[in-house]
Formats: structure tokens, C-alpha cells, sequence
């Protein structure tokens, strides 16, 4: 039996344990010489609130504290980091890099990430420079978008999408080659501004998701896989080889039908939600998915238990008509009252 604990202790041998139960005379034996799963790395997600918690209301001493819990040696030691591409469900406003309508140039695309340099990109240089201070695993970071600006979608919003959520292309452009162009742009500009590599993408979060209040772009599997592969894949294969694709990123109830068109791109992964009351639907999902693709890399990008309950007055994505508190009242903010997305955002491949 082994053990990682707050008290700095990584994967420590401990005596064996017996347990009250009906199984306690039930015997696990691992196979050592039998690898089956490789596992990448555990981690969280850079959103807007949960930034906007650390960075704003945490006093110096207390932001120093989590830094260390989530990414210093004797904490977490968290390795892999989501990051959004606009707005995402947990932001206090929404927002994007370029809305200046059928700007297929991307002629205005605000490269220096104004909105995302006053809290998100400072925390991520913080989680960067206290992984890499004890020696460990370099932080991986994957980026995923919620929605492109409004003037690329059906419903010219980037709150709620139609069933179909980008526009058909016009005589004036297209709006999936410049959505994808618009990614690879971000994925640049936050390597820029972070000096790192990022590790992947997602093309899109939850596309089957149609959100009535917050951003959201839903896709069928026609036009998924025509976007992720002749638009997405071949452009970040020109402006950024290096970056992985997690394909889906999405509950795994429907993962099959979304996968199969691009299970056999080397450069991808398959990314899926661990919701857990909407997976005890199909618990065998996944193994129905490797099975036909045994070379195929899959990744947990979202586990979430559904077990939080919401304080009135938390800066939180949902729903944002609530009113911020003011930083006063949150001087002392604890590690165990940040955003939720900061203890539920998993991340592992297996």
C-alpha cells in the first residue's frame, strides 16, 4: 500500500490495512509486470473566478499558501492545468479576443490578452515558477474554448448556440477556417505571455452542450468532424506541430459517435467528462471506445461529483447576475472556499 499525504509524503509505503467490511478477507493483487495505465498527471483548471479568488481577495500570505499546496513540493504537486479560450461558465464576465464582426483576418485578435492578463495569466505564471522550483514534472497546460465570439455563430451570442453552433461561410470568409485560425492565435499568444509550450487543445468544451445562460457551441458529428479535421488539426499542425489534440471533451455518453471519425489521428487524444450521476449510465463506455482503437491515448479533462453547494454573493460564473463581494469580506478566504473548479477539475490519462 503506498500514500501521498499533505505532509509532504509522495507515494510512501505504508503497512497494510484492514478494513470492517463484508471484504475485509479480500485479496488485490497488482501485476507490476503488467503495465496497463499510464498516468499523466493530476491537476485543475485556470478559470476566471477562481483566479479572480486567488489573485484578488487571497492577502499575500494566503495566496502563498495555496501556490504552494496546489503546485509546491511538499502539496498537490499538480502537473496538468486547463486553461480557456474566452470565457468560460466561470467568469465573471463574458468576453473574447476579437469582436469586431466577420473580422476573417483577425485584424483586431488582441493578442496582448488584455481581459486574461489581470488575473488568469498571473496565476498560471505563479503555478509555472512553483512547479518548476522543487525539481518536478514540468506543468502541462491545455487550452479549451466554451464559445467563439457571437459574430461567428448562428445565434450571434456566445450565451446558448443553435443546434449547429458556427455559421455557414460566405462569399466574405469562413467562419470555421477563422475559428481555427483564432485558436491557433491563442494558443501563440499565451505561450508568448507565459514563456512555455502548452501541451493540447480541446476543440471545443461539451459540444453537445446547448447552455441557455452561459457560453456554449454545440456541434453534430458532420460538422465536428469536418471543423476538427480539415480546419483545427491542419492549423495548429503548421503554426503549432507541438500541440496535442483531446478530441470530444465532452460526457462519455455519446463519446463513440463523436470518436470514431478521428480515433486514428496519431496527434490526438480523446478527452471525456466523468459527471459522475450522468456516468453511472454507461460505466463501461470508455472500454467500449479503446477497444477498437488500442493505440488510441484517452484523457479524463473534466471528473466532477455534483456535491457543491453554492454561498449567495461568490464571485461565480453562475449565474453572474449575482453581486461580487467585496474584497474586505474575503481578506481571509480559505484554500476550502475558492472556486469549486479548483478542487474538481481532474485530470488523468489512462
Amino acid at each position: 500500500m503506498f500514500e501521498s499525504g499533505a505532509s509532504g509524503s509522495a507515494w510512501s509505503p505504508r503497512a497494510s490495512q484492514a478494513w470492517d467490511s463484508p471484504l475485509a478477507s479480500a485479496t488485490l493483487v497488482i501485476d507490476r509486470a503488467s503495465p496497463r495505465q499510464e498516468i499523466l498527471g493530476f491537476g485543475a483548471c485556470f478559470t476566471d473566478t477562481s483566479a479572480y479568488n486567488a489573485m484578488v481577495f487571497m492577502q499575500q500570505d494566503v495566496r502563498d499558501a495555496f501556490v504552494e499546496a496546489m503546485w509546491g513540493g511538499s502539496g498537490l504537486r499538480s502537473s496538468v492545468m486547463r486553461m480557456h479560450i474566452n470565457s468560460p461558465d466561470y467568469a465573471v464576465h463574458s468576453y473574447n479576443l476579437d469582436n469586431t464582426t466577420d473580422d476573417f483576418e483577425l485584424i483586431h485578435f488582441d493578442a496582448a490578452l488584455t481581459y486574461d492578463s489581470q488575473r488568469v495569466l498571473p496565476l498560471a505564471r505563479l503555478a509555472l515558477a512553483k512547479a518548476a522550483s522543487w525539481g518536478g514534472t514540468p506543468l502541462k497546460l491545455f487550452g479549451s474554448p466554451w464559445s467563439p465570439p457571437g459574430w461567428m455563430k448562428v445565434n450571434n451570442d456566445m450565451i446558448n448556440s443553435g443546434p449547429v453552433c458556427l455559421k455557414n461561410d460566405t462569399a466574405e470568409g469562413s467562419y470555421m477556417q477563422t475559428w481555427a485560425n483564432y485558436i491557433a492565435q491563442w494558443v501563440l499568444a499565451v505561450e508568448a505571455h507565459l514563456n512555455t509550450s502548452l501541451w493540447a487543445v480541446t476543440p471545443q468544451n461539451e459540444p453537445e452542450a446547448r447552455q441557455a445562460h452561459f457560453e456554449s457551441c454545440a456541434y453534430d458529428v458532420p460538422h465536428y468532424v469536418e471543423w476538427v479535421g480539415k480546419y483545427l488539426g491542419p492549423v495548429l499542425a503548421k503554426a503549432a506541430p507541438h500541440v496535442k489534440i483531446l478530441a470530444y471533451d465532452h460526457n462519455k455518453l455519446d463519446s463513440l459517435k463523436f470518436v470514431e471519425g478521428l480515433a486514428g489521428d496519431p496527434r490526438g487524444l480523446v478527452a471525456w467528462h466523468g459527471t459522475v450521476r450522468l456516468q453511472r449510465a454507461k460505466p463501461r463506455q470508455t472500454r467500449k471506445l479503446c477497444k477498437p482503437h488500442p493505440n488510441q491515448k484517452n484523457a479524463g479533462s473534466t471528473l466532477v461529483r455534483l456535491l457543491f453547494r453554492v454561498r449567495p454573493g461568490t464571485v461565480r460564473g453562475h449565474p453572474r447576475s449575482q453581486p461580487q463581494p467585496s474584497a474586505a469580506k474575503h481578506r481571509g478566504v480559505l484554500l476550502r472556499k475558492l472556486d469549486n473548479e479548483l478542487g474538481c477539475r481532474l485530470f488523468l490519462r489512462g
